[in-house]
């Protein structure tokens, strides 16, 4: 049996037969957000030997207002079969049957579908959510079907179908056609997504760092605005929103923001200041207003407004991840902690782009044109190469078989939504003030596990009378050290004393004035104190302190104040004065007459300070764990486990950069990189920050092995970089691959952005004149003059 081929389609084949259908109608209940592409069902029947054959594929981009169009499109693939055949067997008679095109209406959560029979008619009916077949009614589903064909067209380009699907890649099995082929096209698309606008269907799903759609928030409003900025024609999608603002002011955070991205930056401040005079307190545009001040370097005023932002709406991320950035501008890098710790983050929702949402096909069938003008034998056998081990390779564990193992245990490059933007805040802290300074902050603003254990965790009545009785030996510590430090000189001592007869002599004055008997005079004795004494009599009359109001106070027949010397002589020679303080009321008298004591130093002879030991240092500090929890912050354990991401990022970094700069480290040992390791090593050197170090690792990795998502990522940078010639001539190379698979598609993909940001800089002449040097400038000059045709503005912009 001779097999067949779809000549510009890629095929997934199935291992029975409607298996790809029945997969599709058991999950329709399971879809939560844009569903999944469109696919493309059709069945192969051999007459003469009597067998079938069915295959599936997955279809971007088709017009699916009516059921007309896409019967037109299975047609299409009946006329495309290409029949191969062997030295030994003869043609063979293989023909479609039968095909089926689904589309998922978002928002109405039915499945439209279209089944063609040959020979037959063509018939249109619907799959609900309860998975019953029901006839299509209303004319209203099919351009809500047409809208959500456009947005999943829009909104799941390549890296977001990669980062949403892990389990199996359909990418392969992706046929992508143009969006739009005319302005006329454009305008079409925007007349029936405002039907959709004024019926209040937008509200049908938002991205993943947001908690509830909005206007503002929305997939149909997110699909416009990238459409309309990445082809810079946000004149048009503004005029399209500015009809939606006279009954709606929040849209203005939208109208705003495309404003300040084509330069027409009064517009968009005025479009700011009528919403917010309309009374409309959405945090959108608190947010707008703070993103505008920020990129003109007016932190204080961005981050007053960024507080309104929280208040309006404390449940949401975005206003948390402002106000963070704020403070890592204003270097307050203790805030930026705080304010990220209280970001509500989001789990991530359950994508309908997962893998198990999907059959695993049995083989894969990539056209492949093997004519294309131009094409080097060099070029065309790594295509080869490449395309055959996408149809082979099925097994992920052969894959990353030559990847160290420290690159597919980093965490870092899993993280997606809330999560990677909290993310990028910490990286942004990291590059201002280095590892051990974010430590040192994180020490600051958070509490320790420690602390927080001796404080909540294992709280019981037995650890508080420990912290207690700790708290009262620390006590007992510092008065003995506060009388301790009462070593001074002659001078200090005739001051001292002064001091407190003066005190005492103006107390004595009040009370003779006055006829109430006082009880309370605090008297001085001075007594005997010899040279040769017990020192540990002094230590054992400190010992008998008490300050713990709980216990009952010892009654005293006289409150008094005991400064004891030996004599005359050798109290003036003395430098140790012991000051008692017999009950609780004498102390608080001694705070009344304000002496301050020298409780750091102590003068010698020479009059040079000595400092003393502090044996209060000796035991823990209890009393600053509760402190802590006043002052500090128990850290998030999102948070927590981000410093650890972020630790072996930098850990793995590190070792990477090492043995890049110096590979022979050790005599006789020489460590190759393969080229999948160097390009993960780019992917963290990106996420990191470090963007020339991601590039020079995406070469080295393209030229170890023929890769087109490196091409993809050198590519993007050269363009943020705005080097026109580095970008054509990996634009020369992308160029390649998609002749090479019948990709006929100009939008979206990464060559037509790279090129009309390129245009839109430096202008159409230019780009186009470099672009002649290319080899393949026939291949490239179909993106010119579809990007003049679409958009006639940039490309007569001098």
């Amino acid at each position: 049996m001779a097999p067949t081929f779809l000549k510009d389609t890629p095929e997934l084949m199935e291992l029975t037969i409607g298996e790809s259908m029945k997969t599709r109608t058991n999950n329709i209940d399971k879809i939560s957000e844009l569903g999944p592409p469109d696919l493309c069902y059709i069945l192969k029947t051999n007459n003469k030997i009597n067998a079938n054959e069915s295959s599936y594929h997955y279809i971007l981009g088709i017009n699916a207002s009516s059921s007309a169009s896409l019967a037109t499109y299975i047609n299409k693939l009946i006329n495309s079969v290409e029949n191969k055949t062997s030295s030994w067997l003869p043609l063979s008679s293989w023909k479609i049957t039968n095909g089926i095109y689904c589309c998922y209406n978002i928002f109405s959560k039915v499945d439209i579908r279209v089944e063609v029979q040959i020979p037959g008619c063509v018939v249109s009916y619907l799959i609900d959510s309860s998975k019953k077949r029901c006839q299509i009614n209303d004319e209203s589903l099919w351009r809500e079907t047409y809208i959500s064909s456009i947005l999943r067209s829009i909104l799941y380009d390549e890296e977001y179908i990669k980062n949403c699907n892990e389990d199996f890649g359909i990418i392969s099995g992706i046929k992508r056609i143009n969006i739009f082929d005319s302005e006329e096209d454009e305008d079409e698309f925007l007349r029936a997504a405002k039907t959709i606008y004024d019926s209040g269907k937008y509200k049908f799903g938002q991205n993943d760092e947001a908690i509830h759609p909005t206007i503002s928030n929305n997939y149909l409003t997110q699909a416009i605005v990238k459409y309309f900025t990445n082809t810079k024609k946000q004149d048009k999608a503004i005029k399209f929103f500015q009809e939606i603002y006279k009954t709606n002011p929040e849209i203005g955070s939208v109208i705003s923001k495309l404003s300040f991205d084509s330069n027409h930056v009064i517009e968009g401040i005025t479009t700011l200041h009528n919403a917010v005079q309309s009374g409309s307190h959405s945090y959108e545009l608190f947010i707008a207003q703070a993103n505008f001040l920020r990129e003109k370097g007016r932190f204080k005023e961005a981050l007053a407004i960024a507080n309104k932002a929280v208040i309006n709406a404390i449940t949401e991320f975005y206003p948390w991840e402002l106000l963070a950035n704020l403070y890592v501008d204003l270097n307050e890098y203790e805030k930026a902690l705080q304010a990220l710790n209280s970001c509500p983050m989001i789990s991530n929702k359950k994508k309908d782009l997962s893998g198990k949402n999907f059959c695993r096909p049995s083989k894969k069938r990539i056209p492949h044109n093997d004519n294309i003008p131009t094409i080097h034998d060099s070029e065309l056998h790594a295509l080869d190469v490449y395309y055959s081990i996408i149809e082979n390779d099925d097994d992920d564990n052969e894959k990353f078989s030559d990847v160290h193992p420290d690159f597919l245990k980093l965490p870092g490059k899993r993280l997606y939504g809330t999560y990677k933007k909290a993310y990028k805040v910490l990286i942004r802290i990291l590059n201002n003030v280095g590892w051990d300074n974010l430590l040192q902050y994180r020490s600051k603003v958070f509490i320790m596990e420690e602390e927080y254990k001796l404080n909540v965790q294992f709280k019981t009545p037995e650890s508080e009378e420990k912290i207690a009785n700790k708290e009262k030996e620390m006590n007992k510590l510092k008065v003995k050290k506060r009388m301790q430090s009462l070593v001074r000189n002659k001078p200090v001592l005739e001051s001292t004393n002064s001091l407190i007869d003066n005190k005492l002599s103006e107390k004595n004055n009040k009370n003779t004035n006055t006829t109430e008997k006082n009880d309370g005079i605090i008297t001085t004795r001075i007594t005997p104190f010899s040279e040769d004494a017990n020192e540990e009599k002094m230590n054992q009359k400190i010992n008998e302190i008490n300050l713990n109001k709980d216990e009952e106070k010892p009654k005293q027949s006289e409150e008094k104040i005991v400064i004891e010397f030996d004599n005359k002589e050798n109290a003036e020679k003395e430098k140790k004065v012991v000051l008692k303080f017999e009950n609780e009321e004498a102390l608080n008298s001694m705070e009344s007459l304000r002496i301050k004591f020298d409780e750091e130093t102590s003068n010698n002879d020479n009059g040079e300070e000595v400092k003393e030991e502090d044996q209060s240092k000796q035991l823990p500090r209890m009393h600053s764990y509760r402190m802590a929890l006043t002052t500090k912050r128990l850290c998030e354990r999102w948070l927590d486990n981000m410093f650890m991401v972020l630790y072996e990022d930098l850990r793995v970094f590190s070792l990477y950069q090492v043995e890049v700069k110096q590979p022979y480290l050790i005599k006789k040992f020489y460590y190759s990189q393969s080229a999948k390791e160097w390009e993960f090593y780019g992917d963290l050197a990106l996420r990191l920050g470090y963007k020339d170090e991601a590039l020079d690792a995406y070469i080295r990795s393209f030229n170890s092995k023929y890769s087109v998502d490196c091409l993809v990522k050198i590519l993007r940078i050269h363009t943020e970089f705005k080097q026109i010639n580095a970008a054509l001539n990996i634009i020369n190379q992308l160029i390649l691959v998609k002749e090479y698979t019948f990709d006929n598609s100009f939008y979206p993909n990464e060559i037509c952005n790279s090129l009309v940001s390129l245009i839109d800089v430096d202008g159409l002449e230019i780009v186009n004149n470099i672009a002649t040097n290319c080899s393949h400038y026939e291949l490239i000059k179909p993106y010119f003059a579809y990007i003049e045709k679409l958009n006639k503005r940039i490309c007569t912009k001098e």
